[in-house]
């Protein structure tokens, strides 16, 4: 597949090509290094790949593609089975095998792959799913020493802590319902997560809106979108970035912006190539969009 990362400035007219480049399927997950690159993963694939902000494209950063298990160590020797979600703080960039079987952790300065999810990690998360539940990630976030993920499926929210599951949000019924507290409130296919300063912010996705969740006070709010009413200020909202309160999120074919303080929503970008997306501490958001298909 063709791809190309545009460049855009929030409240600048036009865009800037970044790159151009050609991976063999899709691209399923990025994360964006504040002041470095994107580090993205590509279906079906065991590697990892990183796009400098200069344009540089690193194909097999970390792991090799014709080398599919599982591997710690020096970024020179760590392996993949099969990564399916990624994010990163500034110290570590946590890698999701597919499933959620394994967390891993990748330090951005030491350059060293291990271990992040407990031993006690997947039985706990067995525990939340129900029986007939895979467990295909679909997005995922970290602050400090946690990392916190969606699972469509599930209609939950995980956070897993020093490599185990701390707390779980929602309680996985697939439907809209609010509550004081968010382990009794509901979600319908929540398919984006992005966590800042002790606050999380999920997508939604098929109640049409972006909720808050204060952890230490068990809150949960709406802070964009109407999931009651027909006239849907957010249609689908998927892939969300939070930076200097605004908050970035996909929806459908469209990039919409807003502040955590405001429920207006500004369209500024639209195409119905986009895959994914990232934005950074200066307005900056980088468009992954396909040039085929």
């Amino acid at each position: 597949m063709k791809y190309k990362i545009i460049k855009k400035h929030i409240g600048k007219e036009g865009t800037s090509v970044l790159c151009r480049f050609e991976t063999e399927k899709e691209i399923i997950d990025s994360s964006l290094v504040e002041s470095s690159g994107i580090i993205f993963i590509e279906k079906d694939n065991s590697s990892l790949s990183f796009i400098s902000l200069n344009g540089k494209v690193t194909k097999e950063w970390l792991g090799k593609s014709n080398d599919a298990r599982i591997q710690n160590g020096s970024q020179k020797i760590a392996r993949f089975k099969s990564p399916c979600s990624i994010c990163n703080n500034d110290i570590f960039a946590y890698i999701v095998e597919e499933e959620g079987e394994v967390i891993r952790k990748f330090g951005l300065k030491g350059k060293y792959l291990e271990i992040f999810s407990g031993k006690n990690y997947q039985e706990e998360l067995k525990k939340q799913l129900p029986k007939s539940c895979t467990f295909p990630i679909i997005r995922s976030t970290a602050e400090k020493n946690k990392i916190i993920f969606t699972n469509n499926l599930s209609n939950r929210c995980f956070a897993v802590h020093n490599g185990n599951i701390e707390y779980v949000i929602g309680d996985g019924k697939k439907r809209f319902s609010v509550s004081s507290d968010y382990t009794r409130s509901s979600f319908n296919s929540p398919s984006g997560v992005f966590s800042v300063g002790g606050l999380i912010y999920i997508a939604d996705t098929n109640n049409h809106c972006i909720r808050k969740v204060d952890h230490k006070n068990k809150a949960i709010s709406i802070v964009s979108g109407t999931p009651l009413d027909t006239g849907h200020f957010l249609n689908s909202p998927s892939k969300l970035v939070v930076k200097k309160n605004m908050i970035f999120v996909l929806d459908n074919d469209s990039i919409k912006v807003t502040s955590v303080n405001s429920n207006n929503l500004s369209t500024v970008y639209t195409s119905d190539k986009i895959d994914l997306f990232e934005a950074d501490n200066h307005r900056n958001i980088y468009i992954m969009e396909r040039e085929d298909g």
